[in-house]
């Protein structure tokens, strides 16, 4: 899923006019590399089952962070992966649905990056 959901957020034009595929990371953003950027993280992750065992589906909750030197630049990333994501269903993926968005500047330190976070689930059928 992982390689899946990076490698569909990089063929994005819209996404990709903003943060090339350099810039976006699972994990964490290299420091000092440019914005704005992307950074992923699977919070959780949990297979479906039926009574003989496993059917092959998975729910992931994905954090989805974009970050700008601006909030402008922030909130623009974040509104160009909501439009591609949200709805998007095609090979592995069987669904992404938006569940929360969240806004967050560390006023205290004026050098610090814009942060939109947004949360997707992904049901993702295994191979």
């Amino acid at each position: 899923m992982e390689i899946a959901l990076r490698a569909l957020l990089a063929s994005s034009p819209a996404v990709s006019a903003l943060a090339p595929q350099s810039r976006i990371n699972w994990g964490v953003h290299p420091q000092g590399a440019p914005l704005p950027a992307l950074v992923l993280n699977v919070v959780s992750g949990i297979g479906s089952h039926h009574y003989r065992g496993p059917d092959g589906l998975i729910r992931y909750r994905v954090q989805i962070d974009a970050y700008g030197a601006s909030y402008s630049s922030a909130k623009g990333l974040s509104e160009a992966v909501r439009q591609l994501l949200d709805g998007h269903k095609g090979g592995q993926i069987l669904g992404v649905f938006l569940d929360t968005i969240r806004d967050h500047h560390e006023a205290s330190a004026a050098d610090r990056p814009f942060r939109v976070s947004q949360d997707f689930t992904i049901i993702w059928r295994e191979a």
